[in-house]
C-alpha cells in the first residue's frame, strides 16, 4: 500500500460520507487554501518613506489593495496613540 492509498483509506474511515474517491479533490483544495494563507500579507500604507519628516499613516490594506479594519486605534495612559493589532486570536483590550 502506498502512502497515498493509506491516506485515502484513513480519509474514508474518518469521513465515510466523503468517500476515499474524493481524497484527491479535497487534498488539492487544502493545498490551495494553504498556499493562499502562506502568501497572504497586510500593507500598512504611509504617504512617504521614513526620514527626518515622518510620513503620515494612510490606511491598512490586504493583498488585493483593499482597505481593511486591522486593529484598533487606542490612546495609551502615557499619552501616545497606537494601532493595537491582536496576535493570533487575541483580543483588543
Amino acid at each position: 500500500m502506498t502512502a497515498e492509498e493509506g491516506m485515502q483509506e484513513i480519509w474514508g474511515a474518518l469521513c465515510p460520507d466523503c468517500g476515499p474517491e474524493n481524497y484527491k479533490l479535497i487534498a488539492r483544495e487544502v493545498r490551495k487554501l494553504r498556499d493562499q494563507i502562506e502568501n497572504a500579507y497586510v500593507d500598512v500604507v504611509f504617504d512617504g518613506p521614513p526620514g527626518p519628516e515622518s510620513p503620515r499613516f494612510v490606511e491598512v490594506e490586504n493583498e488585493q489593495g483593499k482597505s481593511i479594519d486591522f486593529g484598533k486605534w487606542m490612546e495609551r495612559s502615557d499619552g501616545w496613540w497606537v494601532l493595537r493589532i491582536p496576535v493570533a486570536g487575541g483580543t483588543l483590550g
